[in-house]
């Protein structure tokens, strides 16, 4: 039985994202082609993380104060490459997983 790969990818924008995929021929009909028989891709967007600080909102809710992350991101999981290599990053704790 084939393993399953999964890559943390980022790109400056969401067209970058698009026309990597295009270039390697992960685009059908105008859009990102998320999943095959060897690939499954989940689109994240914008991910925002907490910075520490504690806000509170009008209600005297407390909350904390999130800001984005750098790039648009998006999870891999292939049984061989796709081709997208130039857009995987390390992550120390992913903030989604597949299953």
């Amino acid at each position: 039985m084939n393993e399953y790969t999964t890559k943390y990818l980022r790109a400056d924008s969401y067209e970058s994202f698009f026309d990597a995929c295009d270039s390697k021929g992960l685009v059908g009909d105008g859009e990102v082609i998320l999943t095959s028989h060897n690939h499954s891709i989940v689109l994240l967007g914008v991910i925002y993380k907490e910075t520490g600080n504690t806000l509170t909102d009008s209600d005297g809710n407390q909350y904390q104060e999130k800001e984005p992350s750098i790039g648009y991101h998006a999870n891999l999981r292939y049984k061989e490459s796709v081709g997208l290599e130039d857009l995987e990053i390390e992550v120390d704790s992913p903030s989604i997983v597949f299953a």
